[in-house]
């Protein structure tokens, strides 16, 4: 009698599959809310991956469980608090699977030893810059399970970042894909906000208004969300910014958080 072993088959070299984990609904995390526009995070990093390797992209919110096969090379999971627990457990099942997972997001960052554990590499701050270089170093196995890697949001300068990939999104999966984001970090430093973490140095940045214009003409959308974190910590910013759009005709959402905002911009930036 012989005996024939299955082995799992070995990870798709040179693929990286980025998640999003789903998470529990409840009246502040609807569907409708998820579905409103792209978190772009993952776009981001997408845009980042060097063009050798194939990229695809998995939103449990929005497609079912993350795919168990085939299995990557590498895996990317952004972790907020929100899923931490799934999170951890897809990067476990991945390892199991031979798969090489790297850990970023909000809730890494602050607490990055915890996530130590789950991960070949945990992203602390942003993660555009160190990726072409972690998925160069996991592919040398020049990491130990677990290292810590430092991104940082100072340097390159947001200016410089790529427009994040809206290719890779499922099509109508939203109601816009274009989610937008003009400038990154914040004049303020409110103790609730993850800009005031300890250890993080992430300084008010400003894109160019014509790139942003010309991200926005490219998505081809008739409504637009801008996620930044504060866009109009700068009235003048602010102000030039909501004038260059306004010839467009756009529906645009926007938040914002800014001492003494006078009426005259709030009426600009309708």
């Amino acid at each position: 009698m012989s005996i024939i072993c299955r082995s799992s088959p070995a990870p798709r070299r040179g693929e990286v599959l980025l998640v999003n984990p789903r998470y529990a609904r409840n009246p502040c995390s609807s569907v409708m809310r998820h579905a409103l526009a792209p978190a772009l995070g993952l776009p981001l990093i997408a845009a980042a991956t060097p063009a050798q390797w194939r990229v695809r992209f998995h939103d449990e919110n929005l497609g079912g469980d993350a795919p168990s096969s085939p299995v990557p090379e590498v895996v990317g999971i952004t972790v907020h608090t929100a899923f931490v627990a799934r999170a951890y457990a897809l990067a476990d099942r991945y390892r199991a699977a031979g798969a090489r997972v790297v850990l970023g997001g909000l809730h890494v960052t602050a607490l990055p030893e915890e996530a130590r554990r789950h991960a070949d590499v945990v992203v602390v701050g942003d993660g555009v810059g160190p990726w072409p270089q972690i998925l160069e170093g996991l592919r040398r196995s020049a990491f130990t399970p677990g290292t810590v890697v430092e991104g940082s949001f100072v340097h390159p300068h947001y200016a410089d970042a790529p427009w994040p990939r809206r290719d890779i999104l499922p099509p109508g999966a939203f109601l816009t894909r274009a989610a937008v984001v003009a400038t990154r970090g914040c004049t303020q430093r409110c103790g609730f906000c993850y800009l005031a973490t300890r250890g993080r140095r992430c300084p008010y940045q400003q894109r160019r208004v014509a790139d942003v214009l010309a991200e926005i003409d490219a998505c081809g959308e008739p409504f637009v969300v801008f996620t930044d974190n504060n866009l109009m910590a700068d009235p003048d910013y602010g102000r030039e910014l909501c004038r260059a759009l306004a010839p467009r005709g756009l529906l645009c959402a926007r938040s914002s958080v800014v001492p003494g905002l006078s009426g005259k911009l709030v009426r600009e930036s309708k």
